[in-house]
């Protein structure tokens, strides 16, 4: 549900319905939950809480919209220590493949995979939500968040280069893919 609206709240703010969009990016805010998380459709969606970071944030820039970024500035930081907690929460379980990364988690997309294979879909949302917040903590002026969510996304992202090299496979034609 919430990667197809945010699709669809940025094609709607591409063609001049910014307010209608902005009331669906509303909407979708008031699923967050008092530690930061998105969880809607399971315990371990976790790429909604990547999702939401960039949906607001895309939608800011198209409005160009800082005013109202900043009144739910709160609401995102929440996601990125929230974001932060998944990956403390790898360190502790007993999976050591995912440690530094996001907790094994639902795939989408009618896809079942289970809990004994690799799964990126939601380590990529997080990591692109992080991306887009830190870009929008300097457009806004958020600097001390810009510097912090930088160590955070760095060191995530280079847990992330070692994991996909060490999970990168090869189909039947011996192309490499990441799943």
């Amino acid at each position: 549900w919430i990667v197809d609206g945010a699709f669809i709240f940025e094609a709607a703010t591409l063609v001049g319905k910014g307010d209608d969009a902005r009331d669906g990016i509303e909407y979708m805010l008031s699923f967050q939950q008092p530690n930061g998380k998105f969880g809607k459709l399971s315990p371990d969606f976790w790429k909604e809480n990547g999702i939401v970071l960039w949906a607001c944030v895309r939608h800011a820039m198209l409005t160009q919209d800082k005013e109202w970024l900043k009144s739910i500035w709160g609401k995102l930081s929440k996601t990125v220590d929230f974001i932060g907690e998944l990956r403390k929460m790898t360190l502790q379980n007993t999976i050591p493949l995912d440690d530094g990364l996001i907790p094994p988690g639902a795939i989408d997309g009618g896809l079942e995979g289970g809990k004994d294979i690799a799964e990126y879909t939601n380590i990529y949302w997080n990591l692109v939500g992080l991306k887009a917040v830190i870009n929008a903590a300097h457009w806004i002026g958020e600097e001390e968040d810009a510097k912090e969510w930088q160590k955070e996304y760095d060191d995530f992202y280079l847990t992330f280069q070692k994991a996909a090299n060490r999970d990168m496979a090869t189909d039947s034609y011996g192309n490499k893919y990441l799943p």
